[in-house]
């Protein structure tokens, strides 16, 4: 990889491109029953996954950035990445587009002209319009974040 990018996974939740680097994703597959659990504490948990005998939980990716429920379907895709604390947790993706390399001197001038400062960027990409590149802790719930 050139020194000069960054690569990222593309995915899609209803038409809008998110992006979350490859150094955070642990692997793509196939969506798979999700078992609900009860929590009070947090509502932004769908349940949980086994993946490989390893109890992963499923965030609620469509609460978190405010959009309408929907019903999981044979075609969508579950990214499972690592958190800050490198637990593995899981969110359904309507689409995996698939991976792109883009340049560093982007990423930094758009960090410059929005002012983000939670690691969240926003570029306008001729080929997918406008993508929302994420962090690991900006696809996590208030309460996992604030608790680590």
């Amino acid at each position: 990889m050139d020194k000069n990018t960054q690569k990222f996974i593309l995915f899609k939740l209803d038409t809008v491109c998110h992006a979350l680097s490859v150094d955070y994703v642990n692997r793509v597959i196939l969506a798979v029953e999700i078992t609900p659990v009860t929590t009070q504490s947090n509502e932004a948990i769908l349940g949980v996954i086994n993946l490989q005998g390893q109890i992963v939980p499923v965030i609620d990716i469509r609460t978190i950035f405010h959009l309408s429920p929907r019903v999981l379907t044979v075609n969508d895709q579950m990214i499972i990445f690592k958190s800050a604390s490198g637990e593995l947790r899981a969110f359904v993706a309507d689409e995996v587009v698939g991976v792109t390399a883009i340049d560093n001197d982007l990423l930094a001038s758009d960090k410059e002209k929005t002012g983000t400062s939670n690691g969240e960027t926003t570029l306008a990409n001729p080929e997918f319009g406008v993508l929302f590149i994420h962090n690991p802790e900006s696809l996590m719930t208030s309460k996992e974040v604030s608790h680590g």
